[in-house]
């Protein structure tokens, strides 16, 4: 899932650029986590993207990614689920994971 800029707001597009995504969000799984933890997190980083979101339902934690800088992004913050997600400007929510569940 990813969320766009404003700009974006009431499209249908499929693709958006890069530098439009305000927050990217990634469900990890079973098969292949790695993909999700580590490649996913530097070619988000990478291309700006404020918040990188990776719901891990394996572990039953949230991880949200912020102030991407190279290939990394410089804060991690992990929730566990049924704990609230607060995500930064420019989007300035709480994500509620409750409704959340392990594998």
């Amino acid at each position: 899932m990813s969320v766009a800029g404003p700009s974006y707001r009431g499209t249908r597009l499929k693709q958006f650029p890069a530098d439009e995504l305000l927050l990217v969000a990634e469900v990890v799984s079973e098969s292949n986590p790695e993909n999700d933890l580590d490649r996913k997190v530097g070619k988000y980083a990478v291309a700006g993207i404020p918040h990188y979101l990776v719901v891990n339902p394996v572990k039953g934690v949230c991880l949200l990614h912020s102030e991407p800088v190279g290939e990394r992004y410089r804060a991690v913050r992990e929730s566990e689920f049924g704990e609230p997600v607060p995500v930064g400007e420019p989007i300035g929510a709480v994500l509620d994971t409750t409704a959340l569940y392990v594998y």
